[in-house]
């Protein structure tokens, strides 16, 4: 079970990137508080079925996001540009934790859909993410209507 910590630490936003890994974290699994990146790792697959989904996508593809996903997750910093406005960790992280299977299918579609140059690929990733539990069944319904006016 997935819980707020009572309490949560804030670090100096002048540490370095790679201090991401050593931090307090705001969240505890069974009473256990998360503070690696490899915790907030296990953590996202298991939300995403992650079995499932490297079951009917590329692993390699899975995995890119997961570890976005568990960067963001144990990140440090305040807040996070996504749909050029800047959210707090706080709501990314309740937004990523919210997601499931079929958001991470939907993911890994649009990034195989992109016909045009990402600049920041890293950005884009999680914004798709972010806004996947809205666009998703929409997709899918575009999806569906797709493939039925084809078989016509």
């Amino acid at each position: 079970m997935i819980a707020k910590a009572q309490s949560c630490q804030l670090l100096p936003r002048d540490l370095p990137y790679f201090c991401h890994i050593a931090i307090y974290c705001c969240y505890e699994v069974n009473n256990t508080e998360l503070t690696t990146f490899k915790e907030w790792e296990a953590l996202f697959k298991e939300v995403i079925e992650y079995d499932f989904v490297v079951g009917v996508r590329p692993r390699e593809k899975v995995d890119a996001f997961v570890s976005l996903a568990a960067d963001v997750l144990c990140g440090y910093s305040p807040t996070y540009r996504i749909n050029n406005a800047d959210v707090p960790l706080q709501a990314v992280r309740d937004r990523l934790l919210s997601l499931d299977e079929d958001n991470m299918l939907y993911a890994i579609d649009v990034m195989d859909d992109i016909s045009w140059q990402v600049t920041n690929i890293r950005s884009y990733m999680l914004n798709v993410l972010y806004n996947a539990p809205c666009a998703t069944e929409a997709y899918n319904q575009a999806l569906f209507n797709r493939t039925f006016k084809m078989a016509e």
